[in-house]
């Protein structure tokens, strides 16, 4: 269960450093959203806080290489600002209404959604492989989400 399988990710995370104790217990239900999302991606124990750690940073891992591709196509940094916009304008971050204001933005974006979907994936987690994008964008939450996305998009394009 998402429970359980909190008891278990809880000191890899405190381990790597990424979680106090405290926090682990003030924040239960946070990590409960995350546990799913992690259970049917891990494979090894030791590779949950690799793939969490973009959650419990302030800054998303910075990746120039990733950003470059992402970024490179035309139109793409225009796009994932335009997902700034829409996001700073959804007033519950969830999962269903990030994922819907981003669709809306890739109906009106010049980029194709794959395209779209990616450079927010690479700004919020700084990798172009991560934790599903709504729910990863919901439980970074909106301030944070928000800061990253503006910061990869206001880098020039490679």
């Amino acid at each position: 269960t998402p429970e359980e399988f909190v008891d278990v990710m809880t000191p890899w995370l405190i381990q790597a450093g990424l979680l106090t104790a405290e926090a682990a217990t003030s924040r239960r239900g946070w990590l409960g959203e995350l546990a799913p999302l992690v259970s049917e991606r891990v494979k090894r124990l030791d590779e949950i806080a690799p793939m969490v750690a973009f959650l419990f940073t302030d800054d998303a891992p910075n990746d120039p290489a990733a950003r470059a591709s992402v970024l490179a196509p035309q139109g793409a940094a225009e796009a994932l600002c335009a997902a700034a916009t829409a996001l700073a304008a959804v007033p519950e971050f969830s999962p269903a209404a990030v994922e819907e204001a981003l669709r809306r933005v890739a109906e009106e974006s010049p980029v194709k959604p794959k395209l779209l979907f990616q450079a927010v994936r690479v700004a919020v987690s700084g990798s172009p492989v991560s934790l599903p994008l709504f729910e990863s964008v919901a439980l970074l939450g909106k301030e944070r989400s928000l800061e990253r996305i503006r910061a990869a998009c206001a880098v020039p394009e490679a």
